[in-house]
């Protein structure tokens, strides 16, 4: 027997196994075999779509350096799908599934088909299946819409680039919002100047007549000005005579040819009757 309060001994083989060291490497295992499993399951899905012909072929896969399942197949013409695994926490088969959602561009914001899920026990012979047949019907629907989507917004981002290098040249006082991202200033929507002529680290800055914004419209083909203010009286009639579309023409008058003078025809004889 063992006296009250004697602290009884622990084998070492169950103080060796409870070690931080021992921990961290038994969690790098479960990595590794997620990872492994991961890497199965998108290579054996990419050959069934390959083998299937789906969209002709040309499906590679990708995996997340994350600490669950989770497996991306591309396709050339820009098509995606990711398998994630969601839900580990839910008992028995519920808990072994894979979520399956599709990829569309980023400039899509339109109507997207519905995940679905597949077991990750299952063969890829059944993945696929499921896939093609539950998910590959409404995502091919939309994403002939989401192409034709992410050209429009990229044709108009070009356009926008465009006009605010041109505004640049004029008005090179014209500023970006101080909220713009940084690779989305040179294609803007708003931006403002100012005359006063200050800048935080000292250096001089271009000036303007006045302050004032102006916001462009998505494809660039027309703007809002939205402020303009301290505008000089002399450049405020010349912003109005500008936007007059009535204004009198100026120039100087230019000669041309004219065709040879004709003489005049006589006059018709009058009859009279008695």
């Amino acid at each position: 027997m063992t006296a009250v309060g004697e602290q009884q001994g622990t084998p070492p083989e169950m103080t060796s196994s409870w070690t931080p060291q021992a921990h961290a490497e038994r969690l790098d295992a479960e990595r590794r075999e997620r990872q492994e499993l991961a890497h199965r399951i998108g290579r054996t899905l990419a050959a069934e779509f390959n083998d299937r012909q789906v969209e002709g072929g040309g499906w590679r896969h990708q995996v997340a350096p994350v600490n669950f399942v989770s497996v991306l197949l591309t396709h050339p013409s820009g098509m995606s799908l990711s398998l994630t695994h969601e839900g580990s926490y839910r008992k028995d088969a519920a808990g072994r599934r894979l979520t399956v959602r599709d990829g569309y561009p980023s400039e899509y914001c339109g109507w997207r088909a519905e995940p679905v899920t597949v077991g990750i026990d299952t063969s890829s012979e059944s993945k696929a299946r499921q896939i093609i047949r539950r998910l590959l019907p409404d995502y091919l629907s939309t994403f002939g819409a989401a192409r034709a989507m992410q050209q429009r917004v990229q044709e108009e981002t070009r356009s926008r680039q465009r006009l605010n290098r041109r505004m640049q040249d004029v008005l090179p006082a014209l500023r970006a919002a101080p909220y713009e991202q940084p690779h989305a200033v040179d294609a803007r929507k708003q931006s403002h100047w100012s005359a006063a002529q200050h800048r935080p680290d000292g250096a001089s800055a271009p000036r303007a007549h006045c302050s004032g914004s102006v916001r462009l419209a998505d494809d660039a083909s027309s703007a809002e000005v939205l402020k303009l203010t301290n505008v000089p009286a002399d450049l405020l009639l010349e912003i109005l005579a500008l936007v007059n579309a009535q204004s009198v023409l100026e120039g100087r008058v230019m000669p041309r040819m004219i065709s040879p003078q004709r003489p005049e025809l006589p006059a018709a004889p009058t009859v009279i009757h008695v």
